[in-house]
């Protein structure tokens, strides 16, 4: 793509952590709650360790100051019981003082380019963040749904009575996990299709040598009944709150969700799943990663469709602070508002 304007765009490549990590601390999310990544680790190194099939774009300027970048992660999702060929976009940063200038435009139409025209595109975005759906609305074919955020301290609780939570150790317990999982997920829209290899591959991923993530099974008498996966994103980043709004400020005075020094090493419980009438199980994972997270950090969230079955087993409270995504789309088949949403 030819320079647009004062800066141009480019592949990112080794040695561009350092310039990363300087923009995104200048790069507040400009959403209802502005949260802004510290990296702890070179970042360009931790995600082509854990996401092999992404790409870093950057916006330079002719001075060599990296003012703007973003990611486009490649793969599959279910799209209308489908398996289509599917990129997801993440980490939109601009720098505070080079916005409105068409980088996040251009960040954008790089990353469909290299996505193609047959691919389904998604990203999601946060609410009251107008300048990403202002940017959405030209490429995008839909923007629709909610994803809820919520985020709780991490906390100390005891091994749940009967069942055991650990990791995979044999062939079989990869295949009942992914299996376990691909049925509870079953015709969500952007889910992404796992196999045990796909599992086993993730779980595997240790940048700088670290193991960050973990497969967790929960059992019962030897047979699986249910899933998640643990992410310890502390290891690699921290957030820094910079601005709250007066009610959540306000609130959080009860829940004491936000660290009085406002950084939070955060946590994360993704592709969590259970048995069919096991919804005691599912909440046994998520109360079991709470716990677990403790080490390294000091919240911990995850992200779902309201709708679906995972509201029953994370203990939102009307207290509970939380973000909100809507989901843009650019999609060759129109996607049905009624289908859950598994996030993109």
């Amino acid at each position: 793509m030819p320079p647009e304007g004062d800066y141009v765009l480019r592949p990112a490549r080794e040695g561009d952590g350092e310039a990363l990590t300087a923009l995104a601390a200048a790069s507040a999310d400009t959403g209802s709650v502005q949260l802004a990544v510290r990296y702890l680790r070179d970042p360009f190194e931790a995600w082509r360790t854990l996401h092999p099939d992404s790409e870093w774009v950057l916006a330079e300027t002719k001075d060599g100051l990296v003012v703007g970048g973003a990611i486009v992660v490649f793969g599959e999702a279910e799209i209308e019981g489908e398996i289509r060929r599917c990129a997801r976009l993440n980490n939109l940063m601009v720098h505070a003082d080079y916005r409105r200038r068409g980088i996040a435009t251009a960040l954008t139409e790089w990353r469909l380019e290299r996505a193609g025209p047959d691919a389904v595109i998604a990203a999601g975005i946060q609410t009251g963040n107008e300048g990403s759906f202002a940017n959405a609305r030209k490429w995008a074919t839909q923007i629709f749904g909610t994803l809820v955020l919520p985020g709780f301290r991490v906390g100390r609780h005891g091994a749940p009575r009967g069942l055991e939570i650990r990791e995979p150790r044999e062939d079989s317990e990869w295949e009942e996990a992914a299996a376990g999982l691909d049925a509870f997920e079953s015709g969500w829209n952007l889910r992404i299709p796992e196999t045990a290899s796909s599992l086993r591959g993730r779980a595997g991923r240790a940048p700088f040598g670290e193991r960050v993530q973990r497969q967790l099974l929960a059992l019962e008498g030897g047979r699986v009944v249910g899933g998640c996966e643990l992410f310890e994103g502390a290891r690699l980043q921290s957030i820094v709150v910079e601005h709250v709004p007066p009610v959540l400020r306000a609130l959080n005075l009860m829940v004491r969700l936000l660290p009085r020094e406002g950084v939070l090493r955060t946590a994360s419980v993704s592709r969590l799943w259970h048995a069919p009438e096991r919804a005691d199980v599912g909440r046994a994972l998520w109360a079991y990663g709470r716990s677990a997270a403790a080490g390294t950090s000091n919240a911990i969230g995850t992200q779902f469709d309201p709708r679906g079955p995972l509201g029953q087993l994370v203990p939102m409270r009307p207290w509970t602070v939380k973000g909100r995504l809507a989901v843009a789309v650019r999609s060759p088949v129109r996607l049905s508002e009624d289908r859950l949403l598994a996030p993109p």
